[in-house]
């Protein structure tokens, strides 16, 4: 089997099992292209890192990115090719930096969902509002809320568009699914309109902010009424739809006053001790 035959194969199965790889894809195929070119029949460490190391003056985690494609097609090479190397881990050391998300107070999501009314369109509007809301208060991925049943928007929808073109709970003006793309290009124009400034460079405030906000303030209640976190951690996470608690817990950066909250249950006092507060983290 010719290295092209082989990728197109691996990518078929992965697709089939419900991955997209559209960016992974492409990169890969440009992968056995430049094998192809320099004449290789199979997978060695030096090529992958050569390839992926291209351009040269591009980012640490661009280049990681690009490594982490081929090992991953390298492993599934190796099944019906032994010849093919599979890079290890750690060849090219990169410590990705995590940025601080944006967080959202109560009084600006407000805000923002008040800028709805700018919005061309009672539907669009009351779309774009609920939406907002209901990511808020909820703290769902865009993409999920289209199985919640909100009364009130249900209503409003089926009169302005009594003939939906599919069956997704929120709709655009036309009667379509929702895109991500148009969701975030609406939201940035309210964030702009209610004069809402980036607190990062790296991390401008769009709609999965609101998942941020929504962990964060409800970390922030649990240690503000100590309330038992360690004990009631998994129930975030898994409403969150994190894999592990330690996703999760990434929030705690988020935010100072959090941290301090959470310090302040390791300091000592008067009934415990420093040994039995480790004891009882441990």
């Amino acid at each position: 089997m010719t290295l092209a035959a082989a990728a197109d194969d691996y990518l078929r199965v992965r697709r089939a099992l419900g991955y997209k790889l559209d960016r992974q894809g492409r990169q890969l195929l440009q992968f056995i292209a430049y094998l192809d070119a320099i004449g290789a029949t199979t997978v060695t460490t030096e090529h992958a890192i050569d390839w992926s190391t291209l351009p040269a003056g591009a980012t640490g985690g661009y280049w990681c990115d690009r490594l982490s494609i081929v090992r991953q097609f390298a492993r599934h090479l190796q099944t019906i090719d032994p010849a093919s190397e599979v890079p290890a881990k750690g060849l090219l050391p990169y410590r990705r930096e995590r940025p601080i998300p944006f967080l959202f107070t109560s009084a600006e999501i407000e805000r923002v969902m008040r800028a709805t009314r700018q919005l061309r369109g009672e539907l669009h509007a009351a779309t774009t509002r609920t939406l907002i809301g209901l990511m808020a208060v909820t703290g769902i991925r865009v993409g999920e809320a289209t199985i919640a049943a909100l009364d009130s928007y249900a209503e409003l929808r089926d009169r302005v568009c009594p003939h939906p073109r599919c069956e997704a709970f929120f709709v655009s003006r036309n009667g379509t699914r929702l895109l991500y793309q148009c969701v975030h290009r609406v939201f940035k124009r309210l964030v702009a309109a209610c004069g809402l400034e980036d607190r990062s460079p790296r991390s401008p405030p769009r709609p999965h902010s609101l998942r941020h906000s929504f962990a964060v303030n409800t970390l922030r209640d649990w240690y503000a009424n100590d309330v038992d976190v360690q004990a009631r951690l998994p129930l975030l996470t898994t409403h969150m739809g994190h894999v592990t608690p330690a996703s999760t817990y990434y929030y705690l950066t988020a935010a100072p006053d959090l941290l301090a909250l959470a310090a302040r249950r390791l300091e000592p006092t008067p009934e415990r001790t420093p040994d039995d507060q480790l004891g009882a983290n441990a």
